[in-house]
């Protein structure tokens, strides 16, 4: 019963290692990744505002009556929504760009700890061509997968919106 005991404890710290790495990259990444996001978010919103402008751009020359003033507050106002929309982007995009070379040398220097503890005959069983892609290839992949992660996040939001606007515009 205590070996059964003991086998089961080591399978249980098994376990806890295997995802060690995914809930230590979360703990350390997923705090930084909340204000992008968070600017995603406020970014798909600022999507829905360009159709709106270009209407009542077009309310405004086809209607003879409209004060000059009104016309030109509409041209500054998009004007200014576009602005806020590309320093957005770019701020974000260049956020997910470090935050993903962030979790990617977090991933390498993982990998490359867990090879510097490893048995020589454990480290045997390992081709280099297999380090190299799993260095290479894989993290690389982790990398990319952040740029699109948010897309799970912002697309169900874009969608209802979408839906109500095609409702309310078409009834």
């Amino acid at each position: 019963a205590a070996a059964a005991a003991a086998g089961s404890g080591r399978r249980r710290r098994r376990r806890k290692r295997g995802r060690m790495l995914l809930g230590v990259l979360a703990r350390i990444h997923l705090p930084g990744m909340w204000y992008l996001w968070l600017g995603r978010l406020v970014q798909a919103l600022l999507d829905f505002s360009f159709p709106y402008f270009l209407n009542l751009l077009t309310k405004f020359v086809t209607d003879e009556e409209s004060p000059l003033w009104w016309g030109l507050l509409l041209a500054v106002a998009y004007l200014v929504v576009q602005m806020v929309y590309v320093i957005i982007d770019n701020n974000v995009a260049m956020g997910m760009m470090g935050l993903g070379l962030r979790i990617r040398s977090s991933m390498i220097s993982a990998i490359c700890r867990k090879l510097l503890v490893l048995r020589l005959d454990a480290l045997a069983s390992f081709s280099t061509g297999k380090l190299n892609n799993l260095i290479t290839t894989d993290v690389d992949k982790a990398r990319r997968a952040i740029r699109y992660l948010h897309y799970l996040i912002i697309s169900p939001i874009k969608l209802v919106i979408s839906l109500y606007s095609l409702h309310s515009l078409v009834g």
